[in-house]
């Protein structure tokens, strides 16, 4: 730093970050989820652990129809680290409620603002 001053450098922070915040987070609405989609919920929950379920899992909405599953996050980056990191576990409480013929799927789309 001092060798800078030397120079003739001056070192000035940014006034305001390049980009705007980024707002609330965008969760996509559970609230027509069926009976089935919240007991995979509550399963997925016990597995993960609360801190986890609530950052990785609560955010997406479980679609299900028959034995199929579709987990539909936020982001393609989240779809993609809830595949990567849980779908052992989130099989596993899907198995536990659709059986296991069941069929795991990921999915993203932006919720709405």
């Amino acid at each position: 730093m001092l060798r800078d001053a030397r120079a003739g450098v001056k070192v000035t922070a940014p006034k305001s970050p390049a980009t705007a915040p980024a707002g609330p987070l965008r969760i996509h609405d559970t609230s027509r989820e069926n009976a089935g989609a919240r007991k995979i919920r509550d399963g997925i929950r016990k597995l993960l652990g609360d801190q986890v379920y609530d950052q990785w899992i609560a955010p997406s909405r479980l679609d299900v129809q028959g034995d199929k599953l579709t987990l539909v996050a936020i982001s393609a980056f989240a779809s993609n680290y809830q595949r990567d990191n849980f779908a052992n576990d989130i099989a596993r409480a899907m198995h536990a409620v659709l059986g296991p013929d069941a069929e795991l799927r990921f999915h993203h789309e932006r919720p709405p603002a």
